[in-house]
């Protein structure tokens, strides 16, 4: 399956947020929406949904090329094919996560192994791309 530039898909969920709630996304819940959409397309597909890694930053796995980028624009969104053939992955992520708080979402990642792994490593490691200990059946239920 062939992914996307994270930037990209940074685009689509910001539009895709301003139409939907008719403000700005915030920088922390975006990257809460790009790192959940990656992990899904890990669990999905077994395979990245776009081209992009996230370290453990202090409140959210962080993407620097997002970070670097955000507020200014992130350009392009991705193209037809790529939202068609990963549209249950981004609706089912935005659906579930867009709505919620920031911080909230922040409080799920805390109790993801992967998340929980990468801290004890190392403060600031990779935790996507997975490290061979990542549990791509691990859930979460929501409230």
């Amino acid at each position: 399956m062939a992914t996307e530039n994270i930037l990209r898909v940074a685009a689509y969920f910001s539009q895709r947020y301003v139409d939907t709630y008719g403000e700005p996304i915030d920088q922390l819940k975006l990257q809460l929406l790009l790192y959940f959409a990656q992990r899904e397309g890990y669990v999905t597909n077994d395979a990245p949904l776009f081209d992009g890694e996230f370290y453990a930053g202090d409140y959210s796995p962080v993407s620097l090329d997002v970070r670097q980028t955000f507020p200014d624009g992130f350009g392009r969104q991705p193209s037809a094919s790529f939202i068609s053939a990963n549209q249950d992955i981004l609706d089912r992520v935005f659906t579930n996560y867009a709505h919620k708080r920031s911080w909230s979402l922040s409080r799920l990642t805390h109790s993801e192994f992967s998340w929980n792994q990468a801290r004890l490593d190392d403060a600031g490691a990779t935790i996507l791309p997975p490290k061979k200990s990542f549990n791509l059946g691990q859930s979460l239920t929501f409230e």
